[in-house]
């Protein structure tokens, strides 16, 4: 059996949050291989990439979710008690839940949605000074996945609701000022 490769970076926490999703992937194709190995905030970790992976990960004996995800982001984007977080029967009711929304025909409402939220948005950039592209994203998602959910949000609450999401999001694996605006998002929005 051939050895795993190894990221050789001492630690590669600073890494993660310089790449995000893409970390995992950009080193499978430098290692030529769907796994290496890493040292992630001083622990030792393994990192899967591709189908076979999916199917692991995906496996309730194999793996378990409960403590899995750092805390942070739990108490940022996540929330709890998350689908990400549950095992077992727990996790199979919430994820069924979930799934029973997605089907085909909801997914493509969500999309007409969301094109429809995207053309309001649009009319009303001629009148304005300035466009930043990111907080418009942040409104425009956060109207079309709570009008799509069936509660619309009110003209007074949008931006608000929607700078909340957005900060839950930029949260995500952060530490300090970041961190703090996306827990006390989570909180608001709960």
């Amino acid at each position: 059996m051939s050895s795993i490769p190894h990221d050789p970076a001492l630690d590669s926490t600073l890494s993660v949050m310089r790449e995000g999703y893409e970390f995992i992937a950009n080193r499978c194709r430098r290692f030529h291989s769907d796994l290496f190995a890493a040292r992630v905030m001083g622990r030792p970790a393994v990192c899967i990439h591709g189908r076979e992976a999916a199917e692991l990960f995906y496996d309730p004996e194999k793996l378990e979710r409960r403590g899995a995800l750092p805390r942070r982001m739990v108490t940022s984007l996540f929330g709890t008690p998350a689908v990400d977080t549950l095992d077992d029967d727990a996790h199979r009711r919430r994820k069924a839940a979930f799934l029973s929304l997605m089907g085909p025909s909801r997914l493509d409402e969500l999309v007409r949605e969301t094109a429809r939220q995207w053309q309001i948005a649009i009319r009303g950039w001629p009148a304005r000074d300035r466009v930043v592209v990111l907080d418009e994203a942040e409104r425009v998602l956060a109207a079309a996945a709570c009008c799509w959910a069936g509660m619309p949000l009110a003209a007074v609450d949008a931006a608000a609701r929607a700078r909340d999401l957005g900060a839950m999001v930029d949260a995500a694996g952060r530490v300090g000022p970041r961190l703090w605006r996306g827990k006390l998002a989570r909180r608001r929005t709960e």
